[in-house]
């Protein structure tokens, strides 16, 4: 073999094995992970084999994109030939990235037809020129077309079917409910919490030596609650304060709240150099008049508040809101 021919050579089987190569970056991390987990025919060969199959394959279709590049790249038909060579090429390698970079196998059954048909089209053009280099060909559209059975029956077994499930729902601890979910109909997971403490008030543990009510934060008793973990747990906490929801049982150990006062809400919360600074919108005057009044509904968002440890201290805005 002349040197000239022996560089055809080497380069036609590097081209056709970098089509596998650009492949393999999207296959190699697939194959243990998302493959692994897919239902598969029976006929399926164990993934150790596809490895040496397409090195294998992409050497005979270099051998045989040469044995065509040697009769002389002048020549028209040579180029033609080519051309359709490297059309199957490139559909060789975008499936490798639909079906395991992509992981569609159903775009991919879709693409390697077009392959296929671009195979056998390479074949009868190159039997024109070579019948070698055709026949270097056939072991290429054989597995190809068996490629063509995996990914077909791959797609099959793997579809989803639509699951109706039961409109059960769960009571999750920070009071959302979750309903069923396919494929197993299980509940959903319920939202990550966190315990925190609500600060309400208790009149019988806040007397003074007459039996008065001493207006005092003696009287403020800790309810634990669960919310979910989000960024604003403080404005979370103080929003679920101002709610006022006690169950029974708690109203009947005493505790009791004025929350939820109509026209009150929060609109916002800064926390800077331990100064917490809360906004609320206080729309009909509700939270004025009566020292004691004003002041245990001042104590409970402050102890609820001062709870968090990055909290040393807290400001009302607007500054007459809680005021006697």
């Amino acid at each position: 073999m002349r040197v000239n021919n022996f560089f055809k050579l080497v380069i036609a089987i590097v081209v056709s094995e970098l089509a596998g190569v650009i492949g393999s970056v999207f296959t190699i991390s697939a194959i243990p992970t998302w493959y692994a987990g897919l239902v598969k025919p029976a006929l399926n060969p164990p993934a150790w084999v596809f490895g040496p199959a397409w090195t294998t394959l992409y050497a005979l279709m270099g051998i045989a994109a040469f044995l065509i590049w040697r009769m002389g790249w002048e020549r028209k038909e040579v180029k033609v030939v080519l051309g359709v060579f490297g059309i199957q090429l490139f559909l060789n390698a975008i499936w490798s990235i639909i079906f395991f970079g992509l992981k569609n196998s159903g775009w991919a059954f879709v693409e390697i037809i077009f392959l296929w048909l671009a195979i056998l089209a390479t074949i009868i053009v190159f039997a024109k020129i070579s019948k070698p280099a055709a026949w270097l060909l056939a072991p290429y559209i054989l597995w190809v077309s068996f490629a063509g059975y995996l990914n077909y029956s791959i797609w099959t077994l793997n579809q989803e079917t639509p699951v109706a499930c039961t409109m059960d729902a769960k009571l999750c601890p920070d009071g959302s409910y979750v309903g069923r979910v396919p494929p197993d109909c299980d509940f959903a997971a319920c939202p990550e919490t966190r315990t925190i403490r609500l600060y309400y008030y208790n009149y019988e543990l806040d007397r003074d030596e007459f039996g008065n009510t001493a207006c005092s934060r003696n009287g403020l008793v800790p309810i634990e609650r669960k919310i979910p973990i989000t960024k604003t747990p403080i404005q979370d906490t103080i929003k679920l304060l101002l709610s006022g929801k006690l169950t029974d049982e708690e109203r009947a150990q005493g505790i009791d709240t004025e929350y939820p006062i109509e026209g009150l809400s929060l609109k916002g919360a800064s926390l800077k150099d331990g100064v917490l600074t809360l906004e609320f919108d206080d729309s009909n005057n509700k939270t004025v008049g009566g020292s004691c009044r004003v002041g245990i509904l001042w104590f409970q968002i402050e102890a609820t508040a001062k709870q968090f440890p990055e909290v040393q201290q807290v400001r009302f805005l607007p500054e007459e809101i809680f005021q006697p």
